[in-house]
């Protein structure tokens, strides 16, 4: 069985399966083909693509850096991918030799889920391939002429199945991630819009209430904020604008954002925080007021796609969430941390006193580490006692102090269970930092492995990956 596929029909038992699915389909074609071809053509194939392999893949490498529809996102993981794509010509071209078609298959999945995790065009991939083929055919005739035609037609079958197979997986990552941002949107806006309403429009009165006080307290100017940099600015910029992607006011308390923020920085800069400054402040705010209320007006709540215990997001919104954020990272001049946290011992707690109190524990730390992040923050249960933090515009040392907080508010929670009894529970809690690499698995992996370590050297702890790589 292929990973994600179906079952194949047995014929020795005539056993009834779930339908084939189109990988299981190549990988039957894939065999077919090479079983008409030559082995001893796909023997000297073998051959030449070992010798060239690492000037096949810097040509490919070389042909999608170059392309600026492709640079933004390889130019920091131009060594993962270029492992992957001396894997990727090893699986083609050895194949035919070692005839586990089900692997080579999968691993051309892989391939193409990696491109378009990266958000790497499909045809600049095509570009690269195209390279490959080009050079390949060069070597062919200078090395094999009198066998180079039935050689490369060799390569053409080997390199067209492995091509169908990677933009088939390209195709169903993005269909599949383009639906998880529907749903994404849809959860956000589901929350109860009133009263998120209510909690928006209070924090953008708290910025322009401090920022009056500091005026005409004669604070010191270095302490007046940008909205955009405000805790409505960061909810705005990071949930608002996915919330209600397409909305017009959305572009319209964007272009307030900008305004707003140059009133402030060309004032300070002046020296003048007098009267007129205020009046084009209150003004500004009392315009995004109004198109908040006309944005949450057009919102119909939905009770839709939730984690049915805690509430929070769940895994299935964690690709598009980071897809988005990452994309938001290459545009602004910014930061992003997340938390992996993990409740210690929890099977200690449903063994001893049952999976009710293990549902309350669960429930409990929830919304605490809800109530220790900002609304601009994403909060995801991962499944069990696991949890994960997105942390927008944070960097180590901030996410760090959060993940201290967390720690402990959670240790000092007192958990009431029946019989009048209470338990107290601690967590353990990985630190990343994104660190420019273009696939964010990366970073989930590095906070997971922090994580790891904050389990086996005791647990109630806070590790921050980037401590791990110290000597």
């Amino acid at each position: 069985m292929i990973a994600g596929g179906s079952v194949l029909i047995s014929k020795e038992f005539n056993i009834m399966s779930f339908p084939v699915s189109p990988y299981d389909n190549m990988a039957n074609v894939w065999k077919g083909v090479n079983d008409r071809l030559d082995s001893q053509l796909h023997e000297m194939l073998r051959d030449i693509v070992c010798r060239h392999e690492s000037e096949l893949v810097e040509g490919f490498c070389n042909a999608v850096l170059n392309n600026p529809a492709s640079a933004v996102f390889l130019s920091q993981g131009r060594a993962d991918v270029g492992l992957e794509l001396h894997k990727w010509i090893n699986s083609i071209f050895y194949v035919s030799l070692d005839k586990n078609y089900i692997e080579a298959i999968n691993f051309q999945r892989g391939v193409g889920e990696l491109f378009a995790r990266l958000g790497t065009p499909l045809h600049v991939v095509m570009e690269g391939v195209c390279v490959v083929l080009s050079r390949l055919h060069e070597i062919l005739l200078l090395t094999s002429p009198a066998a180079g035609v039935d050689v490369f037609s060799c390569v053409m079958e080997g390199v067209s199945q492995a091509v169908q197979v990677i933009c088939l997986a390209y195709d169903d990552f993005r269909i599949d991630n383009s639906r998880a941002e529907d749903l994404c949107r849809l959860f956000v806006i589901s929350k109860d819009s009133g009263v998120e309403k209510e909690r928006q429009k209070s924090a953008l009165l708290s910025w322009e209430n401090k920022l009056i006080y500091d005026v005409l307290l004669g604070a010191p100017v270095a302490s007046i904020s940008f909205l955009s940099k405000s805790d409505f600015g960061i909810w705005f910029l990071h949930k608002g604008v996915l919330c209600f992607d397409g909305v017009r006011e959305v572009d319209e308390i964007l272009f307030q954002f900008g305004r707003l923020d140059s009133v402030v920085s060309e004032a300070i800069g002046r020296g003048d925080l007098g009267t007129g400054f205020l009046l084009d402040v209150r003004d500004g705010c009392s315009v995004i007021r109004f198109l908040l209320d006309s944005m949450f007006d057009q919102v119909i709540s939905l009770e839709f796609g939730r984690d049915v215990l805690t509430r929070l997001l769940n895994r299935r919104y964690l690709q598009s969430v980071m897809l988005r954020e990452l994309n938001y990272l290459r545009r602004n001049e910014s930061s992003l941390s997340v938390l992996t946290i993990d409740i210690d011992s929890f099977k200690f707690i449903n063994d001893s006193y049952g999976h009710a109190v293990g549902d309350e524990v669960i429930k409990r730390v929830a919304t605490l580490v809800s109530e220790s992040v900002r609304g601009g923050d994403y909060v995801f249960r991962l499944g069990g006692e696991e949890f994960l933090v997105v942390l927008v515009e944070a960097s180590e040392i901030p996410a760090r102090r959060v993940a201290e907080k967390i720690c402990r508010r959670v240790q000092k929670e007192i958990i009431s269970i029946n019989d009048g009894r209470s338990i107290s529970v601690t967590v353990s809690i990985g630190v990343a930092e994104y660190d420019g690499h273009p696939d964010y698995t990366r970073l989930l992996k590095a906070s997971d492995a922090a994580l790891y370590v904050a389990k086996s050297n005791g647990r109630n702890q806070v590790v921050v990956s980037s401590s791990l790589h110290v000597n």
